[in-house]
């Protein structure tokens, strides 16, 4: 099983990973969710265009056919068509106070496909309209 290959780390309850997580399918019907791993143990580096905009990601290594985010109380869910890879992403914003702190803030989960290093799809939970976004190519 492939979910067997990946390192499983262990996580204290009240974490972010009660409230926001990924859940990976792979080919093989195996599956691994953010609860038990990190992602940077599945994924690699990988530049791509998007919208003819280059973008780095990370992209999972294994052969993934569905992923499932979860973040707060939205769901984006998205198949991966055979030979396509897919990345998933915290975004943030920055605040900066007068005194010069700053601080971060998740705003939301985004998560995509890419095919020959162009991204096709990508579903964008916003947490701070209470919506899910995207495009499909």
């Amino acid at each position: 099983m492939i979910s067997d290959q990946i390192t499983k780390v262990a996580r204290e309850t009240g974490s972010l990973h009660d409230t926001s997580f990924f859940t990976l399918t792979f080919t093989d019907d195996s599956t691994v969710t953010e609860k038990d791993v990190n992602w940077s143990d599945v994924s690699e580096e990988l530049d791509v265009d998007m919208g003819g905009v280059r973008k780095t990601v990370y992209v999972c290594k294994f052969p993934v056919k569905h992923i499932r985010i979860d973040h707060a109380d939205l769901v984006a869910e998205v198949d991966v068509p055979d030979g396509c890879q897919v990345y998933q992403a915290f975004r943030s914003r920055t605040t900066l106070s007068s005194d010069g702190q700053s601080a971060d803030t998740i705003v939301g989960r985004a998560v995509g496909i890419v095919e020959n290093g162009v991204v096709t799809e990508e579903r964008y939970i916003d947490v701070l309209g209470a919506q899910v976004l995207g495009f499909k190519k």
